[in-house]
């Protein structure tokens, strides 16, 4: 009865759904390492949770690209290109886009990526009435293992196949990326960006309100209304994670890589680890604008970062730079939900003299990060690194074992699996 009342209490005093989650979380941890009962399977906790989450829903701006709607873009791109040989382009890479589930960067360029990453024209197979994609890797299959993608020919406007064909016919005899411009140079993720938001503004509709994520989301939603599953749905479309932070998140990473492990730990969501050795909160809003502009818009970003300023920047800065990362992360994301990671006490630090003070600029980092973020966002703690426990660290004392790393990793699963209710 304490623990619903407590919900009611996060309830009506208008915390996020997911900060609720997370802290019965870590009540419900903490019981079981007592060995005591696991109250977080009771038929009323549950069911209070989840009516906290449909009450504080909140919608996603971005609207769907239909299927009518892509028929329109279709018949406006040769207004908007330059040339026949664009809007043919545009057309096929448009229609491809949304026939097929796919995401943006699986068919254009990103600035740092590799043309032999993208959808090339070795990967297709077109006969008169099927097209067969070879998407040989993406963020749901970071082995690389590949995946095949089958299309039939329709009798809509949007036809794949027809444009696909007509796209064919025209293209220069060019190896390497299917998508590319009459010189050969490959479609760009701004390039097509940037063309269908023009296409849509010529259409009256509001830009701002469709992005390249709209072809998949309507593909989902045109697929939902033609009875098909959600199962099978949310098999093509599952959202994505950004894992941001330092060399912990990296070299959490690098370990399940090395053990051949599920990089998406399990979730039916594509995680995009980003880890980076130094990085700091000085340095996190710069790298995350890039990251802004290149990746795949997420659903959920867990930030592990702020260690590395400790000792190193005045703690006011770092503080400020913590802010200064939500806010740009809460107006560039608004509807994605963002978590905090505390950072984790370390077994030591060459630079630092005075660890107690270290360690109770840590604490006041985890505070005030916690509190700015749970303004939208929620927290994730980790316990079980609070007592020292050397077997959990390397040698360095910061960086963390094959033990710590698993830890690690099952403190974020349950945070991003909390965050996306799974």
């Amino acid at each position: 009865m304490l623990v619903a009342n407590f919900i009611a209490y996060l309830s009506c005093n208008g915390y996020a759904a997911a900060t609720a989650r997370s802290y019965i979380s870590a009540l419900n941890f903490k019981c079981k390492s007592e060995s005591l009962s696991d109250f977080s399977q009771s038929f009323i906790i549950t069911k209070l949770l989840e009516g906290f989450c449909r009450s504080n829903n909140r919608p996603d701006s971005r609207l769907p690209i239909t299927l009518d709607i892509l028929g329109r873009i279709i018949a406006v791109l040769p207004l908007v290109c330059t040339s026949n040989y664009e809007a043919t382009l545009f057309s096929a890479a448009c229609s491809l886009a949304f026939h097929a589930f796919l995401r943006v960067g699986e068919f254009t360029l990103a600035k740092g990526n590799s043309p032999t990453s993208v959808l090339s024209f070795s990967d297709i197979s077109l006969s008169p009435d099927n097209l067969v994609l070879c998407i040989r890797s993406s963020k749901t299959d970071q082995h690389g293992k590949g995946a095949s993608i089958i299309l039939s020919r329709t009798d809509t406007p949007s036809c794949p196949l027809k444009w696909l064909r007509e796209f064919l016919d025209v293209r220069p005899v060019f190896p390497g990326p299917l998508f590319c411009h009459f010189d050969g140079t490959p479609l760009t993720r701004y390039q097509f960006s940037t063309i269908t938001s023009r296409a849509i503004s010529g259409l009256g509709l509001n830009a701002s309100r469709y992005k390249t994520h709209s072809f998949r989301i309507g593909a989902a939603t045109t697929a939902a209304c033609n009875g098909v599953s959600s199962d099978v749905i949310q098999a093509a479309d599952t959202p994505t994670i950004w894992l941001f932070g330092s060399s912990l998140v990296k070299r959490a990473f690098f370990s399940l890589k090395t053990q051949s492990e599920d990089l998406n730990l399990g979730l039916r969501a594509t995680l995009w680890w980003q880890g980076y050795s130094g990085m700091t909160m000085k340095r996190a809003r710069k790298r995350l604008r890039h990251l802004a502009a290149v990746g795949e818009t997420p659903q959920v970003i867990l930030v592990h970062c702020g260690a590395n300023d400790l000792g190193v920047h005045p703690l006011r800065q770092t503080l400020r730079d913590t802010v200064a990362v939500y806010n740009f992360l809460s107006t560039r994301f608004p509807n994605a939900t963002l978590i905090w990671s505390n950072a984790i006490p370390r077994e030591a630090l060459s630079f630092a003299n005075n660890k107690k003070a270290l360690e109770k600029a840590r604490c006041r980092l985890n505070r005030h990060a916690t509190k700015t973020f749970t303004q939208t966002g929620t927290t994730l703690s980790h316990p079980q690194f609070s007592s020292k426990k050397p077997n959990l660290f390397i040698s360095d004392g910061v960086h963390l074992s094959f033990e710590g790393n698993q830890l690690f990793c099952q403190n974020i699963k349950r945070a991003l699996a909390t965050a996306l209710n799974q």
